[in-house]
């Protein structure tokens, strides 16, 4: 008799844990994602709970689902100013906003950080040349001119006087190391930060 209960007890835990799977923890963060079933999850990790229903369950992009969207994301960006020139000469306030209308551009991907070159704002400088406003922040490149400017906005700004002028690359010129300091107004008459 003693056999038979313990069999009976041990049957009913494993019939236990196979009807009453481990609660799936989640945090309440709401980051909804859109699922490949066509419901937004509030994020990703729900999403993942859902999968024990449905194996083949995916996240098909960030961001709630759309009705008339289906396949391409609602775009849920930032307010964020931090402008990117993107390929198709057109400057975007941030980098996410590109990206979303890369979804209907495939080819479109960002150039470089700031202004596109064509929409460079001029104003009236102290000098006879043109003046641009630009931030003091630090991230040098090096222009095909050989000379390092502290940021892509101080050497767009150089290509009022030298419309051939571009970026070479990011960074500080290997060989030769002249920084445009944009306190001066120096040999780029006009460039001032902000």
């Amino acid at each position: 008799m003693y056999f038979k209960i313990g069999m009976l007890l041990a049957a009913t835990q494993v019939i236990a844990t196979v009807a009453y799977p481990p609660s799936c923890a989640c945090y309440r963060n709401q980051r909804p994602v859109c699922g490949t079933d066509g419901k937004t999850y509030n994020n990703e990790c729900l999403l993942d709970c859902a999968t024990r229903d449905d194996p083949g369950l995916r996240v098909r992009y960030q961001g709630p689902c759309s009705e008339g969207n289906v396949g391409f994301p609602t775009c849920h960006c930032d307010y964020d100013l931090n402008q990117v020139c993107g390929s198709d000469n057109h400057t975007y306030d941030n980098a996410c906003l590109l990206n979303c209308a890369a979804a209907t551009n495939p080819g479109l991907s960002i150039l470089y950080s700031g202004l596109c070159a064509d929409e460079v704002k001029i104003v009236d400088g102290p000098s006879k040349y043109p003046s641009c406003t630009c931030t003091r922040e630090m991230k040098p490149v090096c222009g095909s001119d050989g000379i390092t400017y502290n940021n892509d906005c101080l050497l767009n700004c150089a290509t009022i006087n030298d419309s051939r002028l571009g970026i070479e690359y990011y960074g500080p010129c290997a060989d030769k190391v002249i920084v445009v300091d944009p306190g001066t107004q120096g040999d780029y008459h006009g460039i001032r930060p902000l």
